[in-house]
């Protein structure tokens, strides 16, 4: 049959390996051979992205739900968010305890509560400010929330704020965007993309 696309690839925490090829999410095992967890949304192409916080791993492919996987016994399943909050992203990543994630086709992002995988509350969303664009893709890189628009970007941190742990750094403004949201990288305390402005 046609060669299916290698859709991610990532190393889980515990040292555990994840890639997605076509519609399926493999565990790789130490020898490389590849022990199928579950099946992701059919037909989608786009690149995925995956994170976790130790104990369990969220997986997010563009559509409109999330996957999610326990590391210790590669149990898959999609999020069942009960609040219906989760509705849609692209990237995700982990900061201080709580994994973030887009929103796109907004100019917001959201969070889980901190040390809690796949909760989500109404409470736990913001929205890049600065410009008017809207959020394409976000990275975290030092501990610092790097939000990408179209045009222009920002940073946010945890403040510790009780309502919302994050909030702009403040002097801290990027008068680029992206203009290919699945070519944010960072590598060790960079973080490079296609940019625009």
């Amino acid at each position: 049959g046609p060669a299916l696309p290698v859709r991610g690839l990532w190393q889980a925490s515990n040292s555990n390996g994840y890639t997605v090829i076509g519609s399926k999410f493999y565990q790789i095992r130490p020898d490389l051979t590849l022990l199928e967890l579950g099946n992701l949304t059919a037909g989608r192409t786009n690149p995925c992205s995956f994170t976790d916080n130790g104990t369990t791993g969220l997986l997010v492919d563009g559509s409109n739900v999330g996957f999610q996987v326990v590391l210790a016994t590669g149990a898959f399943s999609i999020v069942a968010d009960p609040t219906g909050i989760f509705t849609v992203a692209d990237r995700v990543d982990t900061v201080d305890t709580f994994i973030v994630c887009n929103m796109p086709g907004t100019k917001r992002f959201g969070t889980t509560l901190s040390n809690v995988t796949l909760e989500f509350d109404a409470t736990q969303f913001a929205a890049k400010t600065n410009y008017p664009d809207l959020l394409q893709t976000l990275i975290v890189n030092r501990r610092e929330l790097l939000l990408c628009g179209a045009v222009k970007s920002e940073i946010w941190y945890n403040a510790g704020n009780p309502t919302f742990p994050f909030a702009e750094l403040p002097g801290a403004y990027i008068e680029h965007g992206i203009v290919a949201k699945y070519s944010l990288a960072s590598s060790d305390i960079s973080v490079f993309w296609l940019g625009q402005d």
